[in-house]
């Protein structure tokens, strides 16, 4: 991969048509070149703007700050410097069409800023989410559901 040329200049094809395992979801059987993990960007996410976020900048605690989501039918190249704005997501548990792209299942995998995985249970309502999007809103974190995935 040529980091100097764009994600999808001709001088990076053999990289792009790589399958990279850990970008793709086990329970996708779509095309392996795309990845079902997207940061999570947007006004008060971790990656809200051009510049790097500090640990200190994550007020709400990184035990309560999701950074990455999983994704279902992805349309996002896993080389493709293209995340998911925070104004964009669907749920399916809100009603999103699962076909839609790039809309999040329930019983998927969230990562939080603290390294821990987590899955998005059907509990975990829309506002629940919505708090641990941010990095510094203030709100006051409810109690993630039980997750039998939990280390």
């Amino acid at each position: 991969f040529n980091p100097s040329a764009a994600w999808d200049d001709p001088v990076n094809s053999a990289a792009r048509d790589m399958a990279i395992a850990v970008y793709h979801s086990p329970s996708d059987s779509t095309d392996v070149r795309l990845t079902n993990y997207l940061a999570v960007t947007g006004e008060g996410t971790i990656l809200s703007d051009n510049s790097a976020t500090r640990i200190d900048d994550i007020r709400d605690g990184t035990s309560n700050t999701i950074m990455i989501v999983e994704v279902l039918n992805s349309d996002v190249e896993w080389s493709e410097p293209r995340d998911l704005d925070v104004s964009n997501i669907q749920r399916v548990a809100d009603g999103a069409d699962p076909a839609t792209p790039n809309v999040i299942p329930t019983g998927g995998m969230v990562l939080f800023a603290d390294g821990a995985v987590r899955e998005l249970t059907a509990e975990v309502t829309r506002e629940m989410l919505d708090t641990y999007l941010t990095r510094n809103g203030g709100e006051a974190a409810p109690d993630w559901p039980y997750d039998p995935y939990a280390r």
